[in-house]
């Protein structure tokens, strides 16, 4: 898992401020058009193809208005240490996730947030694009053996959707995530059993401009603050 540090994003609503965040990442070629905030997706259900999932479905696990946790001074944090962050602690067991349906609910969850709650048609956007491909229009870093990228067209527009996919196995209870748990001032993280339904999923959407075209970019994001 990432750092979280890597992944926490900052609530910033102005947008020159946004701008010269991104230049001072050196994504000099990303000129932010709208933040379009956070939304959350609530995993419910078994594992299942996305064919089988119903328009009903998708709209009851998505909440427009959600925002993720806010990150806990660190003042307030270090009455809580020392801390173990492992799992097998107290209720605490592996919590092994894989991630197909419902547990990554495809690129279907950010197209509705934008159209259905954001205001957005689909002549606005070119391309759909998450954090995995973001990083690497980044970095340029785009070899690997465990992963492919794939590129379709959203069916009815003219939005090419390209996304990095790679099959793999999560423990939602491991050191990365309990240090999750912990910096958002949980203080019962090792007496929680954690159960499939009570995971929740917080993304952040954008509308940006890269070389003249316009992007929708939907990132998770652990914690803001």
């Amino acid at each position: 898992m990432a750092k979280l540090t890597s992944k926490v994003l900052r609530n910033i609503n102005c947008k020159d401020a946004m701008e010269q965040a991104l230049k001072s990442f050196g994504f000099t070629a990303f000129e932010s058009v709208e933040d379009l905030g956070f939304y959350s997706w609530t995993p419910r259900g078994n594992y299942k193809k996305l064919h089988q999932v119903s328009a009903a479905e998708l709209r009851q696990n998505v909440s427009f208005s959600a925002k993720p946790p806010e990150v806990q001074p660190i003042a307030k944090l270090q009455f809580q240490c020392p801390c173990i962050l492992k799992s097998g602690i107290g209720t605490l067991n592996k919590e092994n996730i894989h991630n197909e349906y419902p547990y990554n609910p495809s690129h279907l969850v950010p197209l509705y947030v934008a159209m259905a709650g954001r205001n957005i048609r689909p002549g606005d956007i070119d391309f759909l694009l998450g954090g995995s491909v973001l990083h690497a229009l980044a970095t340029g870093e785009t070899s690997g053996d465990d992963f492919e990228y794939r590129v379709q067209q959203v069916p009815g527009t003219k939005i090419v959707l390209v996304e990095k996919y790679k099959l793999y196995t999560t423990n939602w209870n491991d050191a990365g995530h309990l240090f999750e748990y912990f910096v958002h001032g949980r203080d019962d993280m090792y007496n929680l059993l954690r159960i499939h339904n009570e995971y929740v999923i917080y993304e952040h959407l954008q509308k940006m401009i890269v070389h003249g075209h316009t992007i929708l970019i939907s990132a998770e994001s652990d914690g803001m603050d």
